[in-house]
């Protein structure tokens, strides 16, 4: 997750991804920590939830990268969801 937040470019995603880093470390879901931050979409959110519940996490996470990427309001660095958030506070 660390490297996955370094890599963003967009400042309120990045901490996002670091909160649910963190809420991960602490023995939370990784579904469950980035739904909390409202950055992320629902459908994402699912298919993460389904991929931890079937063991299969790291082959949903490819589908869900592949999903945002496919998205016309989700830019490669994130810029979408910053935008949507506004003034979001995490």
């Amino acid at each position: 997750m660390e490297t996955a937040a370094e890599s963003l470019n967009t400042p309120l995603l990045r901490r996002a991804v670091e909160t649910a880093g963190k809420s991960v470390r602490e023995g939370q879901p990784l579904s469950g920590s980035l739904k909390a931050s409202g950055m992320f979409p629902g459908l994402a959110i699912d298919m993460i939830e389904v991929g931890e519940s079937t063991g299969a996490l790291p082959a949903m996470l490819n589908s869900v990268a592949e999903f945002l990427r496919g998205r016309r309001e989700y830019p490669h660095d994130g810029h979408a969801f910053a935008d949507r958030a506004g003034d979001h506070e995490l």
